[in-house]
């Protein structure tokens, strides 16, 4: 980029005119490598290299100290220049533990090293500027010359403002991918039974970061530029604060999460979208978003000293939140069905029935008539459904003509309308063999649907920072209304989040003095403001927080001596439940594709008196008795009777045929009221934070269950120069549910780093669910909510490696045991390549395999990236193995480029 042209004297009337803040805008192009050829014709620029632009990070691992240096009530005009500062860790080899630490000039001094003032014009420059003034004639000509050169430097300062924070972002180092391995955590929901893909506690990165002694981070906010159009306060701002440009002020200092989401004041907009392709299952495409609206930094120091940054955005958000999921499984099951056929008759002279009637020539039947009606046979069963209505009843007489044609060969019921006996033909009397047992093969058909609700809403940011000689505050409070269509109780969200207007907004107090503010402000205070545990998934509706800590006098303080910073926060919003049912639209008991009867076994045999003496007349009446043909136990003596002539015989028969069972498992997730408070007290190492709270879970089925009360707190130490991680938690629930259940957690992990940037991490994690709901509905379903697992994860050059084993039934309520390992690579500077592979899992649904190929168009934090994955699920049923293949595309940008990194212009 060329400067306007200018006289060849121009550098010459700058230096004269030191009094001026054009002599500020030579030393800020020094102080910038800015440099400067004869003619003046062209600027080049040579920044030093200066760090990688990475994801928002905790202001604790940034830097110690943040110097905020806010102008006084009566503030000289002075121009800022960054200088990006190196660092002594190789920056070939970024860390995540060790974001980009940055330098910055908080006044450009016109003094020399020695505190003299500095060098004035040579005596070549005097000459050019006496033969100047010679040439300029009369006043008027002076005053013309002096108005063309004022406007060309004027030119000259915003072509050099434009070059500086063009510098701070080009001359940012590449930033390295998102890890190609992703640990996440454990989701505490039961769907299906179902597990994420990363089931173990989330590993340590295993590459290596030093912690220096002393990393200050200095960030000045300085006054208006003179050049830029005067701005009054806004009418609600006190009078002292003086409207900021955005890009003077450190990002470190207003980053923070918006509903999970990294902001700071340069942040204009960013969108992610993802989709997923898969033959079994439906997703609505996941939408995510928000662009700024407006936003404004105030800054000024009171009369008592107490320096104030006030910023204040209003952003639009659109959201995409799961609404409902349902799964269908079908299943066809191969089976054998059993069955039999049941003839039995007997006739004979009728004086046994009326002994003292006398001699009788007739023929009675001694059997009820039963058969079942052959046209009442279910399709889907075989199961008969009523019994023919015609027959001789038990005792009835039977005439001649029937009585032959009953004694023809086989068995014979008797003339049409005229049968006696019983005939039971029962073609499923029940299953004998299922799937394998069969040597036929089965199928399941697998269907999910998953469906969104896409919210809009809008929320406005406000944080102030107080400093004053011996510490600093910072009160954050962030106010939000999301519409969240077809959830169960849309007037209730609505008037909650209306309701927290009420609520105030948190200016905290800091007494001022006579000693002017400590501008080194502690970076604990920034971590702990942002250490505040919010609910997930959620939707703000309000939080205000106050955050405390004393200030840093002594720059060479080592981080671990660095006073902690505490902070308290209340927060009001919707939070996510979960509705569970269990559908059985086939309980198995419906059959298709039948096949013929086949033979087991049988028996048959007809025959007279004689024949019948070996026959039991008691077991006989015993089925008569079952099957409601009479109504006590007969015992008779074939002796007795007449004439007597019966058919008897028994079959038993199989045939092929497939079950049909059919479950529908559905979720319907509302959003419900939900308040929070929680603290922390943070240092370089340790993090403390409490956090008690309550949901009011009005969808729930019993009113007594509405009340979701909680009680927990957490512990964390890191020590990234030992390489040491570790965290202990609890919580307790009221009425839980199987989300939010009771829990106790713990995990350790140690890094060893080597000098060549390899490294190796071991972990190991227990997760203890102590009252996960176990059912859903009447039906028993289990609680997996408790884990152990041992973790191992190696960083070879550019190659990552982990191993992940979780050990089931070591604790109540476990996950199954499981295997889980994991490569990742980085090629180049854009573009990552990872997959996994579980080789064994006990659990009926398995994550098998999974390979995500992601592409970066550019080296910073908002640069377009694109991630297109492959994975297989598999799921295992009795009838064997189904598999769902899924094909993910997500898509994620934004503007500024870097708005994580101070001088990001818009």
């Amino acid at each position: 980029m060329t400067l306007p042209r200018s006289r060849p004297i121009l550098r010459s009337l700058l230096c004269a005119m030191a009094s001026t803040p054009f002599a500020t805008l030579a030393a800020a192009m020094e102080a910038t490598n800015v440099s400067v050829d004869n003619s003046l014709e062209q600027v080049n620029l040579s920044p030093t290299s200066a760090p990688e632009a990475q994801a928002v990070q905790s202001p604790a691992e940034v830097s110690t100290v943040v110097q905020n240096t806010v102008p006084g009530p009566n503030p000289k005009q002075q121009l800022i220049a960054r200088a990006p500062a190196t660092t002594a860790q190789d920056e070939s080899k970024p860390s995540a533990e060790a974001p980009p630490t940055e330098q910055l000039i908080a006044q450009v001094p016109t003094t020399g090293s020695s505190g003299a003032p500095a060098t004035g014009l040579s005596s070549a420059e005097l000459i050019q500027l006496a033969q100047l003034l010679s040439q300029l004639g009369d006043l008027s000509a002076l005053q013309e010359q002096l108005s063309n050169i004022q406007q060309e430097l004027g030119e000259i300062r915003s072509v050099v403002r434009d070059l500086q924070q063009e510098s701070v972002i080009n001359s940012q180092a590449p930033p390295r991918l998102s890890e190609p391995i992703q640990q996440q955590e454990r989701v505490a929901t039961n769907q299906e039974n179902s597990r994420p893909v990363a089931t173990s506690s989330p590993v340590p990165s295993t590459e290596a970061s030093t912690e220096t002694d002393s990393d200050v981070a200095q960030i000045p906010v300085p006054t208006p530029d003179p050049t830029l159009e005067e701005e009054t306060p806004a009418p609600e701002t006190d009078d002292f604060l003086q409207k900021m440009p955005l890009n003077r002020v450190n990002p470190l200092i207003t980053t923070q999460n918006l509903d999970g989401t990294p902001i700071s004041h340069f942040s204009d907009w960013e969108i992610a979208a993802s989709g997923l392709l898969s033959d079994s299952t439906t997703s609505d495409v996941n939408v995510d978003g928000f662009a700024r609206l407006d936003s404004d930094i105030f800054q000024g120091t009171t009369a008592d000293n107490v320096a104030v940054t006030d910023f204040r955005g209003t952003y639009v958000r659109l959201r995409s939140a799961a609404q409902d999921r349902e799964v269908e499984t079908e299943i066809d099951q191969p089976v054998t069905l059993g069955g039999y056929l049941y003839q039995f008759t007997l006739t004979g002279g009728c004086d046994i029935l009326d002994p003292g009637g006398g001699n009788s020539d007739e023929t009675c039947s001694f059997l009820p008539p039963v058969a079942f009606d052959p046209q009442s046979y279910d399709p889907d069963t075989l199961l008969p459904s009523r019994l023919l209505d015609s027959g001789i009843a038990f005792g009835g007489v039977v005439s001649e003509e029937n009585l032959a044609f009953i004694k023809q060969p086989g068995f014979q019921r008797g003339l049409p309308g005229q049968e006696v006996g019983i005939e039971l033909n029962v073609p499923n009397s029940g299953i004998v063999a299922v799937g394998p047992e069969t040597g036929r093969q089965g199928q399941t058909i697998r269907r999910e649907n998953l469906d969104n609700t896409y919210s809009v809403g809008i929320a406005n940011v406000r944080q102030v920072l107080k400093q004053n000689d011996q510490e600093a505050v910072l009160g954050r409070t962030v106010r939000g209304f999301a519409a969240i269509p077809n959830d169960e109780d849309f007037g209730l969200d609505s008037a909650v989040q209306l309701a927290t207007l009420l609520l105030p907004d948190v200016d905290p107090a800091l007494e001022g003095g006579d000693a002017p503010p400590n501008p080194n402000v502690n970076a604990n205070l920034f971590s702990a403001a942002n250490n505040s545990r919010l609910p997930a998934n959620s939707f703000t509706a309000y939080q205000g927080s106050v955050s405390r800590a004393e200030s840093v006098t002594d720059l060479s303080t080592p981080p671990e001596d660095i006073p902690a910073a505490t902070s308290n926060s209340f927060w009001v919003g919707l939070s996510p439940v979960v509705d569970r049912e269990i559908e059985i639209l086939e309980d198995g008991s419906r059959f298709k594709d039948f096949s013929g009867p086949r033979l087991v076994a049988a028996a048959y045999g007809e025959g007279g008196a004689t024949d019948a003496d070996n026959l039991s007349a008691q077991v006989a009446a015993t089925l008569l008795n079952e099957v409601g043909g009479v109504d006590q136990q007969l015992l008779l003596d074939f002796d007795d009777i007449q004439d007597a002539y019966t058919q008897i015989g028994l079959a038993f028969f199989e045939r092929d045929a497939t079950q049909i069972i059919k479950t529908r498992y559905s979720e319907r997730t509302n959003y419900v009221p939900h308040l929070s408070f929680t603290g922390n007290r943070t240092d370089n190492r340790n993090r403390t934070r409490y956090y008690l709270g309550a949901l009011i879970d009005y969808t729930a089925e019993d009113t007594q269950d509405w009340l979701k009360a909680y009680v927990g707190g957490d512990y964390r130490y890191q020590n990234v120069n030992a390489g040491v991680r570790a965290e202990v938690g609890g919580i307790g629930y009221l009425n839980p549910d199987k989300d939010y259940y009771s829990r106790l957690w713990g995990n350790v992990a140690k890094t060893f780093s080597a000098n060549n940037g390899n490294s190796f991490t071991l972990a190991a994690g227990l997760d203890y669910a102590i009252d996960q709901d176990q059912q859903i509905g009447d039906i028993f379903v289990g609680s997996t909510g408790s884990r152990a697992t041992v973790s191992a994860a190696a960083r070879l050059g550019g190659v990552t490696l982990s191993a992940d084993q979780n050990f089931g039934g070591l604790l109540p309520n476990s996950d199954e045991s499981n295997l889980t390992l994991r490569l990742g690579t980085q090629l180049g500077d854009n573009f990552s390549l990872s997959g996994y592979y579980t080789p064994f899992d006990e659990d009926t649904v398995v994550a098998r395999y999974g390979v995500n190929a992601g592409i970066k168009f550019g080296s910073f934090y908002n640069s377009p990236s694109l991630v297109f994955g492959w994975s297989q699920d598999e799921y295992k049923f009795a009838t064997g193995k189904f598999t769902d293949d899924r094909f993910t595309v997500s898509f994620s940008t934004g503007q500024p480029n870097a708005p994580f990194v101070t001088g990001t212009r818009r």
